[in-house]
């Protein structure tokens, strides 16, 4: 199992309910390291803010989680992510069925040559 096929599996354990990006962040992390994964919050760097930075599987995964936005630019930023070379994967996770929808890409697809993924939460 990929590091990001793990991550998912334990998110769709849940269900989410944020009130803003913020909570979001909150109830998703706290879900990985119940889950016993190594997570960190807002890591800056030269490329942007990591919302989340995971590592798990032996893999470095940033976490971009999005209620709302552009397709277009999520994509552009993940894409920014995904060139660092202190990332090994990135997901999109977000409770907008929209956005997955748009983001959506055929399963093992890569964006800048690395891992890449959509996870959509299961929300109320």
């Amino acid at each position: 199992m990929t590091a990001l096929d793990f991550i998912r599996s334990i998110l769709m354990r849940y269900r989410f309910t944020p009130l803003h990006e913020a909570d979001l962040q909150a109830q998703v992390a706290t879900a990985l390291e119940v889950a016993g994964v190594a997570v960190r919050r807002e890591v800056i760097v030269d490329r942007g803010r990591y919302d989340l930075f995971v590592s798990t599987r032996g893999a470095r995964v940033v976490l971009e989680l999005k209620i709302r936005g552009s397709a277009a630019e999520v994509e552009r930023q993940a894409q920014r992510y995904a060139m660092a070379d202190d990332v090994d994967a990135v997901a999109i996770v977000t409770t907008s069925n929209r956005l997955a929808t748009e983001l959506a890409r055929p399963s093992g697809d890569t964006l800048g040559g690395k891992p890449f993924d959509v996870i959509a939460l299961r929300s109320f």
